[in-house]
């Protein structure tokens, strides 16, 4: 697996996270002290994710950060 489908994977993982918590986008962002629009952008592929933004989004959502790694590390 290349790296542009690692991140790809890791990006569809904490976006159906996000999803299946059904925390709006901008009620996470200020609890991750992420904005609005730059966590929009990671989620949609449109910028690159941060390993920042793995443990704040998935200490507020009360995950790990490697649970958005599964499938991305083979």
């Amino acid at each position: 697996m290349d790296a542009n489908r690692r991140a790809a994977q890791v990006v569809a993982n904490m976006r159906n996270a996000v999803n299946t918590s059904g925390v709006p986008i901008p009620k996470l962002a200020q609890a991750a002290d992420i904005p609005s629009d730059v966590l929009d952008a990671r989620l949609s592929g449109r910028d690159e994710l941060t390993i920042a933004d793995l443990v704040n989004v998935g200490g507020f959502l009360r995950l790990q950060p490697n649970s958005f790694l599964k499938g991305a590390t083979s």
